[in-house]
Parts: C-alpha cells; structure tokens; sequence
C-alpha cells in the first residue's frame, strides 16, 4: 500500500521445498551448501510466472554495515586486544582448567586468545566452521585473506570497514551472488543488483562509518530513506533470515536420502572426507545430543554434487 506495488506471497509446504533438494547439483554446478538456496529458487520459480527480469537487493549489508556480526566483532575484539600477547596465551590455558561458561562459548574465547591478533583473525574464527578442516582428507588448511596485503590497496584501519571488505571480497561473491544468479537462472529469470553499481559501492565507501552505523542500528543511512516512503516499524525490527529447517528434515522425511548419500562404503571409496568424523556427527545430530544442521548440508550437498558428477 504504501509503496503503491502488487504485493505478493508465496506459501510453501515443506513437501515443495524438499522437492528443490534432488534439483541442486545440476543448478548450481559445484558444491554449495548456502540452505537459503532453495526458497530462493521457489521465490524466483514464482517471479518467473510473472516477470522476466527482477531487482535484488544484495549488497545493502556488506556495504551499509548491516549485519549484527560486525556489531558482535569489533567490540569482541577490542577487549581481546585490552589483554597483552604475553598474557593471551596464557590467559587461554588458566582457561582450560575451569569451565565458567558452556563449553561453547569457551572453546570460543580459548581459541581466540591463543590465534587471533587482529580483528581479522576474530572474523575469520567466528565465520569458519572448523569441522570443514577436520572433514576433509588431505588438506590441513587454507589460507587465510589477507586484507593488508598491496592487492587490496591501502590498508584500512577502520575495523567495521575491515570486516566489510572481507564479506565483500568473499561470502557477497561466493556466496549470495552465486545463490541468487544460478536460482533465478534455472527458471530463465534475470536478477538485477543495483546496489552493487559502482557509483553506489564508491558512494557507500566515502560515507562516516556515523552514516552505517548510529546508537546501534545498522544500515542507518538506508533505513533514513526508506522511512520517507515506508512507516518506521515495518523495517525497524530483527532481520529475519531465508532459511529453512534441513536440519530437522535430513532427520525425518530426507532421512532414507541422506543416508545413501552418506553409505560409509561409498564415501571411503570416494577418499576425499574423513568418513569416521563425518559419521560421528552426522549420529550426534540424528540423536539431537548436537545440532550440526550446517555442517552435514555441507557435506550433504558435497555428496550429491559428486554423485551428480
């Protein structure tokens, strides 16, 4: 009403979801693991029905600091820098002979006082899934993106900017540009991005950090314009993720499926995931003593992509 478009919405039943699922290897062409893939395609399946070219508007948190993530970030790391190196490590290991928090959180704080001396390092830890490292064979790590290094320019001392630039550089790319262009492409659907006009991405990096940021709201540029045409509480609330539970339905109803793409004689066969760590997940999930819903999408989506190929 308020912006005079045909609004529309698009009801799904887990059965129409789980169809996409078999779809995926042959979308997207190589292992991605990203569950928001699959009411992506639905919504674009949809818009196809419709339209043959769409807006998207991707870019609007890497480059308007939108995501609660670098509010999380920055504060961690500027108390973990309060603490001198001499002191970190051994910080980590006092650490060790209590347990004063779940046992999460405190893996966590160890493993960030031992590794991470900038708060890159704290990005880069709390963004990786260190059972990807365990769960593949013959590969003991990968390196890490270097935002100091020349092939980014001069370095950038602002450290909301820092972690910008990395989702920028890595999860905008790999990630949601890849979901969203490979779905909307299976249905013959272009996806435009007009946040990511060069003139938009040079005028967002020219802004304060005051503009992105203001008394603990994200986007606080963007959220200003829109309030000229939309009311204030229907965008001023928690941002809502596009997920959907593959991990409760790789349990029930996708179970005989994950099963077979998981045959612990294929996959030794295969050689390329430590099968014995694999399974060891994959029944602590089954048995709900762990939630490991994104780590077994990806080895899931690994598997069909490889079955496919």
């Amino acid at each position: 009403v308020h912006l005079g478009t045909n609004h529309t919405e698009l009801y799904v039943t887990p059965q129409q979801a789980m169809d996409v699922i078999p779809k995926l290897p042959f979308l997207y062409d190589e292992p991605f693991s990203d569950s928001s893939q699959i009411p992506t395609y639905l919504v674009s399946q949809m818009a196809r029905d419709q339209v043959t070219v769409v807006l998207s508007g991707d870019g609007g948190d890497e480059f308007f600091c939108g995501y609660d993530r670098y509010l999380d970030t920055v504060p961690l790391w500027n108390k973990i820098n309060k603490v001198p190196n001499n002191f970190k490590k051994l910080t980590a290991t006092l650490l060790k002979l209590f347990k004063p928090l779940g046992v999460g959180k405190l893996q966590t704080l160890i493993a960030l006082l031992e590794k991470c001396r900038s708060v890159d390092d704290v990005y880069r830890h709390l963004m990786t899934d260190a059972n990807v490292f365990k769960m593949l064979n013959n590969i003991k790590n990968l390196p890490p993106v270097n935002l100091t290094d020349p092939i980014f320019g001069e370095e950038i001392s602002d450290p909301y900017n820092r972690l910008m630039l990395y989702d920028q550089m890595a999860y905008l790319v790999d990630d949601i540009l890849v979901k969203v262009d490979r779905a909307s492409m299976g249905v013959s659907l272009e996806s435009r991005v007009p946040l990511l006009d060069y003139r938009v991405a040079e005028f967002a990096w020219s802004l304060p950090m005051s503009m992105k940021i203001h008394n603990g709201k994200e986007k606080y540029i963007l959220r200003n314009l829109l309030s000229r045409y939309v009311p204030t509480e229907m965008f001023d609330r928690p941002k809502m993720g596009f997920a959907v539970p593959v991990g409760e339905w790789i349990k029930t109803p996708l179970l005989d499926w994950a099963e077979n793409l998981l045959d612990k004689n294929k996959m030794q066969q295969q050689g390329f995931l430590n099968v014995d760590y694999v399974h060891r997940l994959w029944e602590q999930h089954k048995s709900n003593q762990f939630d490991h819903n994104f780590f077994m999408w990806k080895v899931l989506m690994f598997q069909a992509w490889l079955e496919n190929n």
